[in-house]
């Protein structure tokens, strides 16, 4: 199992653990997790499932790619390490991945 931390919008921080392969959406919405609204359900076709990677993990989870920087780019909150769940493929890399739910646009 790769754990992972989320600070949700209130601040809280949740914690999960998910099989490795699932998407980083996936693993957020079975745990419980319900702000983000992943509309499209992980067909890169939106930005509702929009996160803030910690600057200590961009490196390992990578950049988003150019269709999904043309989603990022219509949210206001975007930043540097901004990536949409539905993009990461949870591994053993990532065990401890830690991330935050961005604002809602």
């Amino acid at each position: 199992m790769v754990k992972v931390r989320a600070v949700l919008r209130g601040g809280d921080l949740h914690q999960l653990d998910a099989p490795p392969g699932t998407s980083l959406m996936e693993a957020l919405r079975d745990s419980g997790v319900d702000e983000m609204l992943a509309l499209c359900g992980g067909s890169l076709s939106c930005a509702t499932c929009h996160i803030i990677v910690d600057d200590d993990w961009i490196d390992r989870v990578g950049q988003a790619n150019a269709d999904e920087n043309d989603l990022l780019d219509s949210s206001d909150h975007r930043t540097a390490t901004s990536r949409l769940s539905c993009q990461i493929r949870l591994d053993d890399a990532l065990d401890t991945l830690r991330v935050t739910i961005a604002p809602e646009d």
